[in-house]
């Protein structure tokens, strides 16, 4: 049986081992943080509709999920077992409401 390590991971740092995950999470909290910022400090204000930024959000929290189910890190399981335990905890809250 082959065994699953990868001796090529033992000189990589941490941001180029989970940098496939990382990168659309980062862009998702970015985004809903600028959205937030901009909406607290100028109501009225809209670049791009709201809507928009929710839809790039989804997506991003979407890739990021898929991508981090094919990283073989310990950060990315946690990441995937928080996401399965939110989607689990949303689907009870939503049924129940």
């Amino acid at each position: 049986m082959k065994d699953n390590f990868d001796f090529d991971s033992i000189n990589m740092n941490y941001w180029e081992r989970n940098s496939k995950w990382l990168v659309p999470l980062l862009v998702v909290f970015f985004l809903l943080a600028t959205l937030f910022i901009v909406n607290e400090i100028m109501p009225d204000f809209k670049i791009v509709p709201d809507w928009v930024i929710y839809t790039v959000s989804c997506v991003g929290l979407i890739s990021a999920g898929i991508f981090c189910r094919f990283t073989n890190t310990i950060s990315a399981k946690i990441f995937e077992g928080v996401i399965i335990i939110f989607a689990i905890s949303y689907a009870v809250w939503s049924f129940f409401k």
